[in-house]
């Protein structure tokens, strides 16, 4: 008897510390902030709060807080466990408290506690006002609400949802309302269509029919009779950017009053731009102008690329319920010439006056060149009616054989060979009889130098 005893007062004690060293190593990761409300009688399915649940190697275990029993897997409970959800199939007003979910394997262990509190509607109404969904918009043309955290329950697109308003049944056949899948459309919107809007959604578990239903209270204004906002760049620009080149592209915008600024390309935020850091998207500021508030918003590029010459970046304001956009486009400068016109300007004025310098300093030796090239008629006169360039006159009485030599033989050889002069030397160009006067007069009839 006494070693029975024994036995199990070790296998208690083995038992609880085992329990112990379990508690011990599981992470506690304390109570999640969001509280999962359901209304009495309706079903709800509490999402383990642990965010490391796509691992499929941890076994989920789920444990009344203050019991610290384990909620069974049988789906014929009313309260049962099913993998990463705690199915309440209906919530029950002692259902509310705290309940932990546990993850563990054969190296790890983390627990979370889940509130969930379940209510029921205030006295007259199919709703309780500290769970509805709340809404603001201003009058537009149509508006589209949503029916709320159903997609775990029902496939909406199988659904027919039941819509209230302040309670009582719409008509989703009639020209105001329609219903489309989840959403309730509403048309030719105005402020008399704010209110609180209750969905039903029929829900099947086990063979048993039980109803979700969700409200949202939406509140509809007019819109303010503000000004618009003025765009002050880009205005639909298209600029000039090298290829290669760092850029800045600045928005600005004059608004008085809150405005956003974003910059965007293919409806892509540019601060989501995944092309790597060449593409740099600043804060909107703000600074005090004039004409008013001013804000702007910066877009850097370090280097402008080829695809970047057929995107149009836009910058986005938004204010109140309205927004617009302009873009900027780049392409690449025009080809300057004005630098090769200058240049080519400047070279010829430079031949130009070494040309005329050339001419002042070289004229005769042009004439004379251009005289005895293959441009010219030898054989004619030239135009100013002169034969020769120059009249050679020498003593010949008292004249030496160098003097002789120096007249008739050098001068020629030099002036007319050479030079390309047209002499009329006396004694070897004049005829015979010929009187000095006659020389005179001849020589200035047909001599150019004398």
């Amino acid at each position: 008897m006494l070693c029975h005893l024994l036995l199990f007062t070790f296998h208690i004690l083995t038992s609880s510390s085992l329990s112990v060293g379990k508690t011990e190593l599981c992470n506690d990761e304390g109570t999640e902030f969001e509280i999962e409300y359901v209304t009495a009688g309706q079903p709800l399915y509490a999402l383990c709060p642990l965010q490391i649940l796509l691992d499929k190697n941890f076994n989920i275990t789920w444990i009344k807080h203050d019991s610290q029993t384990e909620i069974t897997s049988d789906k014929q409970t009313r309260v049962h466990q099913d993998q990463k959800y705690l199915k309440f199939i209906p919530a029950d007003l002692n259902d509310s408290g705290l309940y932990q979910c546990i993850l563990r394997n054969s190296t790890f262990c983390v627990k979370k506690l889940r509130r969930v509190k379940v209510i029921k509607h205030d006295d007259g109404l199919c709703y309780n006002h500290s769970v509805r969904f709340l809404s603001r918009t201003t009058i537009e043309p149509s508006l589209r609400i949503e029916c709320p955290n159903i997609d775990i329950y029902v496939k909406y697109w199988n659904i027919k949802v039941k819509w209230f308003k302040e309670c009582q049944p719409l008509d989703l056949d009639s020209k105001h309302y329609s219903a489309l899948g989840k959403s309730l459309i509403i048309k030719d919107v105005s402020t008399q269509d704010s209110g609180n809007y209750t969905c039903e959604v029929p829900f099947m578990y086990n063979g048993v029919s039980y109803n979700i239903s969700r409200t949202r209270e939406y509140s509809i204004s007019d819109i303010p009779n503000e000004p618009e906002a003025v765009m002050v760049f880009p205005t639909n620009n298209v600029i000039d950017v090298e290829l290669g080149a760092p850029l800045t592209l600045t928005c600005k915008a004059l608004y008085n009053g809150t405005i956003g600024l974003v910059w965007t390309y293919n409806e892509t935020n540019m601060a989501l731009y995944a092309e790597d850091d060449r593409v740099i998207m600043g804060f909107t500021e703000q600074t005090p102008t004039e004409d008013g508030m001013q804000y702007f918003m910066t877009l850097n590029f370090t280097k402008v690329i080829e695809e970047d010459y057929n995107r149009k970046f836009y910058c986005n304001i938004w204010y109140f319920s309205r927004s617009t956009n302009f873009y900027v486009t780049f392409k690449k400068p025009d080809p300057n010439y004005q630098g090769f016109l200058i240049a080519l300007f400047v070279s010829l004025m430079l031949v130009i006056v070494i040309a005329v310098i050339a001419i002042r300093i070289f004229k005769v030796d042009i004439v004379l060149w251009y005289r005895n090239s293959c441009f010219a008629n030898a054989d004619q006169k030239a135009a100013d009616g002169k034969i020769y360039d120059a009249y050679i006159i020498y003593p010949k009485k008292s004249t030496s054989y160098e003097m002789d030599i120096f007249a008739l033989k050098v001068l020629p050889e030099v002036l007319e060979k050479q030079c390309a002069y047209r002499l009329f030397i006396i004694g070897r160009d004049d005829l015979p009889g010929q009187g000095k006067y006659f020389h005179r007069f001849y020589a200035y009839n047909i001599l150019r130098r004398r």
